[in-house]
């Protein structure tokens, strides 16, 4: 029986190599301190060489502690005595290199330098760098639309952002300020207004802003007028973007290219004829008011295929193919 530290206890007949492990002491004391090496890495993180300071830092605390604590291991016989001396050698083929590491990246200045900053990560202005929280974390806002206005009747206390709901109670009274009793409080007016004998009333149009202002009237009869709204937009009826709600051209017409195809009335004697039409839509519009007749004149070109044709002066006449015989009859009115 041995032991290799104060968890694990082994038969010799564990090992089917156990001659070997009884004969050579070589062997059995390397697999030893291997399971000791095992052990110190199961509790201290084993960093590299790149590490940064303050994992090294981690590493060559918990190895210290570790090897401080097998220290107290007991040494009451010379088997404790060799677990305990071989624990401690563990502890010390990492710690040794840890702190080389450590003290060659000048890791104590480095660590007990304090850069303030902002340490919460969920913090718009989070430092990574930052050792010390100076308080100048700064969270994002969560918006909220309302009414901000708190005279208004539908005031948010939670709105963060006003959009332009907000909604006020109605102030009745007199609107007129030539009146005795005019409120520049009053949003709505009542038609309680009083004037004084000496006022003479006179209704009309007082917004500014309508067409028919009177400038001379004191009392609104609602008989304003406003212009129409303005519209900008192509007013040409023939640029393809022709708009025809347009009131004001704003200079962006356009009109078809070459390659273009703009149906319309090709026929110039139409009443709707469309010069920049390249493609003829079939709905041209002929002038139908004229009475005159048109001539039906006839050309003879061969003897033999002359049609017949009604002259203007409603003479017929036939022409008999080969005899070349041409008969005239005077047709009478």
């Amino acid at each position: 029986m041995f032991t290799d530290d104060y968890t694990h206890n082994h038969s010799d007949m564990d090992y089917s190599n156990h001659i070997n492990w009884f004969t050579s002491s070589n062997h059995n004391e390397n697999h030893r301190y291997n399971d000791a090496r095992t052990a110190t890495r199961s509790i201290c993180p084993i960093p590299s060489s790149s590490a940064p300071c303050s994992t090294l830092k981690t590493a060559k605390d918990c190895l210290t502690a570790r090897r401080s604590n097998v220290y107290t291991w007991s040494t009451g016989s010379a088997g404790a005595r060799r677990v305990r001396n071989r624990n401690i050698k563990a502890a010390n083929s990492y710690l040794t290199p840890v702190t080389n590491w450590y003290n060659a990246g000048q890791c104590d200045a480095v660590l007990t330098t304090v850069t303030p900053g902002c340490t919460d990560q969920t913090a718009t202005n989070y430092n990574p760098n930052a050792d010390q929280d100076d308080g100048s974390c700064i969270f994002p806002q969560i918006v909220v639309y309302g009414c901000t206005d708190v005279n208004a009747t539908n005031y948010n206390n939670n709105a963060t952002n006003n959009d332009g709901s907000c909604q006020y109670p109605a102030v009745y009274g007199c609107t007129d300020n030539n009146a005795n009793n005019y409120n520049p409080n009053a949003t709505t007016n009542d038609g309680s207004c009083t004037y004084t004998p000496n006022v003479t009333v006179v209704p009309g149009c007082t917004n500014g802003m309508a067409t028919n202002f009177n400038p001379n009237a004191n009392q609104d009869d609602g008989s304003c007028s406003f212009p129409p709204a303005v519209t900008y937009g192509c007013t040409d009826s023939n640029a393809t973007n022709y708009d025809s709600t347009a009131t004001n051209d704003d200079g962006l017409c356009q009109y078809p290219l070459d390659d273009t195809v703009v149906y319309g009335c090709m026929n110039v004697d139409a009443t709707n004829y469309n010069p920049n039409a390249t493609n003829d839509d079939g709905n041209c519009v002929l002038n139908t008011s004229s009475n005159d007749q048109t001539d039906l004149d006839i050309d003879i070109t061969e003897e033999d295929e002359a049609p017949l044709g009604l002259k203007k002066d409603n003479t017929m006449m036939y022409v008999l193919g080969g005899l070349a015989l041409l008969v005239v009859i005077k047709m009478m009115k």
